[in-house]
């Protein structure tokens, strides 16, 4: 029994440590961020789109679905996210780097994982962890027809509590990056990652679920500023891009009290309007309904209390 007793104790005390060594390494949450994130449904609606000025402005090899899947070239189209469940995690190094450079990059993990530069080789030698919130959601491509029950896929997605973290997040991939490049045997079989700048980072984040804390101007700002955007700023609850295609545009993206897309708009540098997506919110107009029906109910619960209490009284008198 005593030997039993003391294997225990010492089992507990290697959990632990092993624990506190863990939050050593992780990155601290600034507890002036707050998520917003309601449960529900946003969609959303191609609301403009002018086909020849993007031509003229943008790419004259490319439209709207290169940045949204579906039927984003036509106007009137809707899509639809649902978010299903949201919570807190903590991300390793290796996780962050699989969910926003690897995918977005486009980057062939298969030549990573075997030379040596698999999830090992990154969990041993990028040894962070950071607090992040999570959410689950179900998301329907833009189409014109009625958006149905079946969505065309689910996912989870992050936003960071600390958006400074992508700092060390931005610095840590480069190194990563320049180490695959400069290797004899990666460079002979000419395998090579790309380095990553932060408004290329961030145009792929808003256009893949960029979901911002409160408050959202304070915490926009903390993402130009830790990415070092040169091409970024941040006006009011909006985020503007500086993008160039065959001359110069704008990307005006606006986010509600929830820290949601509200609107995504597309202009020259004139301020004529190229393309535009607008965002609501069928939760709010589901409230009004259960109110209304609630309201309803009541009222005819109370007139039958009034019939029923007239009967017995009229009886009483009778």
């Amino acid at each position: 029994m005593k030997r039993q007793l003391i294997i225990k104790i010492f089992s507990i005390i290697i959990i632990i440590s092993s624990s506190s060594l863990r939050l050593i390494s992780i990155a601290q949450a600034n507890p002036n961020y707050s998520l917003s994130l309601e449960y529900g449904s946003r969609i959303s609606e191609v609301e403009y789109y002018n086909p020849s000025l993007w031509s003229e402005t943008i790419s004259n090899s490319s439209d709207p679905l290169d940045w949204f899947p579906g039927t984003s070239n036509q106007t009137g189209a809707l899509s639809k996210n649902l978010i299903q469940s949201t919570g807190h995690n903590d991300l390793d190094t290796y996780g962050i780097f699989y969910q926003f450079f690897y995918n977005w990059l486009d980057i062939d993990r298969t030549g990573l994982f075997q030379n040596g530069y698999g999830s090992s080789y990154v969990r041993g030698n990028y040894t962070m962890y950071y607090f992040v919130w999570e959410y689950v959601y179900q998301a329907w491509y833009f189409s014109n027809q009625p958006l149905d029950l079946g969505w065309d896929f689910e996912d989870n997605f992050f936003i960071f509590k600390q958006p400074s973290d992508l700092a060390t997040i931005f610095s840590d991939y480069n190194n990563f990056s320049a180490t695959v490049n400069n290797d004899p045997p990666m460079q002979s079989m000419n395998i090579s990652i790309p380095t990553a700048n932060g408004d290329d980072y961030l145009w792929h984040y808003a256009l893949n679920g960029l979901i911002i804390a409160n408050p959202i101007n304070s915490y926009l700002n903390a993402l130009i500023e830790a990415l070092e955007c040169q091409n970024a700023t941040v006006q009011g609850n909006s985020l503007i891009f500086n993008r160039k295609g065959i001359h110069d545009y704008i990307v005006d993206v606006t986010f509600n009290g929830q820290g949601l897309m509200d609107t995504f708009s597309v202009k020259t540098v004139g301020g004529v309007l190229i393309y535009k997506i607008t965002s609501w919110y069928p939760k709010n107009a589901a409230l009004i309904t259960f109110s209304l029906i609630g309201v309803g109910l009541a009222g005819l619960l109370s007139w039958s209390i009034y019939q029923k209490r007239k009967k017995i009284r009229f009886f009483k008198e009778n």
